[in-house]
């Protein structure tokens, strides 16, 4: 009788763990899935030494920016679709001693759906 009340008690807590586990895995998708349809870059260099990234768009009526940001290293720009299309974002990384040196390019191609969703088309890296 001994064993199977320690066999349940061990099964009770792993059933415990898996449920709060499968909770906090829910709540994690949940905060950081993008149910808005945005579409979020995340391009990385060192601000306080100078670096910057900035855009130039394509095709402002099919998208716009919502918010940027620099966080630990990383320059967050947030984008969101205004209608359905296809537009082009050039990054480009330069410093602040010498605005016209280009150090990176990235150009994004972004399609947004008839619903405004954003769907990332490609890269380009130079």
């Amino acid at each position: 009788m001994e064993v199977k009340k320690e066999v349940r008690k061990v099964m009770n807590t792993k059933f415990a763990i898996t449920v709060v586990a499968l909770v906090i895995m829910t709540g994690l998708c949940i905060l950081f899935w993008n149910t808005d349809g945005s579409y979020q870059v995340e391009l990385s260099a060192d601000k306080n030494e100078g670096y910057q990234w900035s855009y130039t768009l394509s095709d402002e009526k099919v998208i716009r920016e919502r918010q940027s940001y620099y966080a630990n290293g990383l320059f967050v720009f947030v984008f969101e679709g205004l209608k359905e299309g296809i537009a082009e974002v050039d990054f480009v990384l330069t410093k602040d001693d010498d605005p016209s040196q280009v150090y990176e390019r990235q150009t994004y191609k972004l399609k947004v759906n008839p619903d405004k969703r954003i769907i990332l088309s490609g890269i380009v890296k130079s």
